[in-house]
């Protein structure tokens, strides 16, 4: 499956309908005269009077919060939501109170089911909405298991809970990092690399060992690695062998946090890090609900193998070789 197929495909759909006018019904036409007219005989069935968007799905107010700020394209949005069929048939539940709020980024092209960015802008911070969603705004053809069948019209309740500037989500990652080391029993284990961010490591080598290994601008130290979600235990990101990666101190890395972790390494050094989003992939990842959708994604190479948006990780990883230009040390 083509990473095409989902990301952007209400925009291509909609374009394809101008188009196409002239030439006839093309496949997308069918597919979302199709969705619309189940969609519609849906909403005419249930008694439900729903708002329309010229985008293609329908909405209804819920709840309404007037002196909520209203969400603006690139607003970092904390959610909680219910995703199910038409049908009644529930695919992911992240609504109650005890459910980790779910984060994305108004405006940006990579959230799934599309829909849910496209109504964001229609919200305030505090409001509920519920979506009535054509397929080609949600997983379109796609299929898992038995929890999503292809061509499947969605109801989405979401809760716009509030926007996020930099401090509320570094504070949101903090609060995530701090339950999974005391649900996991490591507030001993990890110590903090930074006082001024939430960046904790563990190696297998103590402190003052370490004291004797410094690394210095130029030597050269290459790693097996994984990449986790702290709530995961599969990674989505690995490398070893001759795949391992090979860094040189004191040089720009694609991560922020490589440069501060690797500042003292021996041969088969083994080193767990809890990193924020803003020392990693920040927003670089497709955001995906529900996430064993997503995992399936990336194994069908149809998104980029990435964190979660605004989520800490969980860096794994053995030092293989170091190759030092002073060799004093």
């Amino acid at each position: 499956m083509r990473k095409y197929s989902i990301l952007g495909l209400a925009l291509a759909i909609l374009f394809s309908l101008n188009a196409c006018l002239e030439q006839g019904l093309s496949d997308a036409d069918r597919m979302a005269e199709r969705d619309n007219e189940r969609l519609r005989a849906f909403l005419d069935q249930n008694n439900i009077q729903a708002e329309s968007s010229q985008l293609g799905f329908f909405w209804v107010k819920e709840v309404s919060n007037p002196t909520g700020r209203q969400i603006q394209n690139r607003n970092k949005v904390a959610i909680r939501y219910e995703i199910r069929t038409t049908e009644g048939q529930l695919i992911d539940d992240r609504w109650g109170p005890e459910a980790p709020l779910s984060v994305f980024q108004h405006g940006e092209d990579r959230l799934i089911p599309l829909v849910i960015n496209l109504a964001a802008g229609l919200a305030r911070e505090g409001e509920e909405f519920t979506l009535y969603v054509p397929s080609f705004l949600a997983y379109r053809d796609y299929s898992y298991e038995q929890l999503i069948q292809p061509s499947s019209n969605l109801v989405i309740r979401v809760r716009w809970e509030f926007i996020l500037d930099d401090d509320s989500l570094e504070l949101l990652e903090a609060q995530s990092i701090q339950a999974y080391k005391e649900e996991n029993g490591l507030e001993e284990r990890f110590r903090r690399v930074s006082p001024t961010q939430d960046l904790w490591i563990w190696t297998s080598v103590s402190e003052e060992a370490l004291e004797e290994h410094k690394l210095t601008p130029g030597d050269l130290v290459t790693f097996e690695f994984e990449m986790l979600q702290l709530d995961e235990t599969s990674a989505f990101a690995s490398a070893s062998g001759s795949q391992a990666p090979t860094i040189e101190v004191g040089a720009e890395n694609q991560f922020a946090f490589i440069p501060q972790i690797f500042t003292a390494a021996v041969d088969d050094m083994r080193m767990e890090v809890i990193v924020p989003s803003i020392l990693a992939y920040g927003n670089e990842g497709v955001q995906v609900f529900p996430r064993q959708i997503r995992r399936d994604l990336i194994r069908q190479g149809a998104i980029p193998a990435t964190a979660r948006p605004f989520e800490p990780i969980l860096f794994k990883a053995r030092v293989t070789n170091v190759l030092r230009l002073n060799t004093s040390n």
